[in-house]
């Protein structure tokens, strides 16, 4: 696992056409639910609460394990992250 950041970019392309195009990147490290550039405890918790309804994340950043699935899998695959 690399050490990575969170990178947000917006980009608006128009030449005063009737058409234009908006997209957005990000980019984030790997079990950084929280975005704070660090993967750790915290964001195992707020795995765990999101498995309990306590608290809604992105399910995109959720399913580390890409099964198409946010459950106690991706809770081991972050915890493996960090160990």
């Amino acid at each position: 696992y690399l050490e990575g950041g969170w990178n947000e970019y917006d980009y608006n392309i128009s030449d005063h056409r009737p058409v234009a195009i908006s997209f957005n990147l990000n980019s984030a490290t790997i079990g950084d639910l929280n975005y704070d550039y660090s993967v750790d405890i915290l964001d195992i918790v707020i795995l765990i609460n999101h498995l309990l309804d306590i608290e809604a994340i992105e399910l995109e950043s959720a399913d580390l394990n890409n099964d198409g699935v946010v459950n106690i899998l991706d809770i081991v695959v972050l915890v493996n992250i960090i160990l």
